[in-house]
């Protein structure tokens, strides 16, 4: 995902519409049992809140200077990989200390990723 792409009200369409989607899946998931309503919630907050940090951050830099294309690349680099870290560290979390159910949790990881991926391409076309 091109951080270029974005304008500030893009991105907050972008973290809503991934936010409402964990929250949804984590209601839906709530009507089998609360344990796998709370594991989809934390799935989601393990893709939705790496995320929703990067695309601030990145917006926020944009704002603020003009920056060269070395810094640019190393910002992504550097925010890609802080994600990796934060969203491993949150499913971590999820499932060694709550012991989350792994389906539910999984799946509504992958439900947010696919939002992120697609909505850019449906909210600005």
């Amino acid at each position: 995902m091109s951080v270029s792409l974005f304008n500030g009200k893009l991105t907050k369409k972008l973290l809503f519409l991934q936010f409402m989607t964990f929250v949804v899946l984590s209601a839906l998931f709530c009507i089998k049992s609360i344990e796998w309503g709370a594991s989809a919630l934390a799935g989601g907050v393990a893709a939705w809140i790496p995320n929703a940090i990067f695309l601030l951050i990145s917006n926020r830099q944009k704002a603020h200077e003009e920056p060269q294309s070395y810094r640019i690349a190393w910002f992504f680099v550097v925010g890609e990989g802080f994600k990796v870290i934060f969203a491993i560290a949150i499913l971590m979390i999820a499932l060694g200390v709550f012991k989350a159910a792994v389906a539910p949790l999984v799946l509504t990881y992958l439900a947010v990723l696919f939002v992120q991926i697609i909505a850019p391409a449906v909210l600005s076309g």
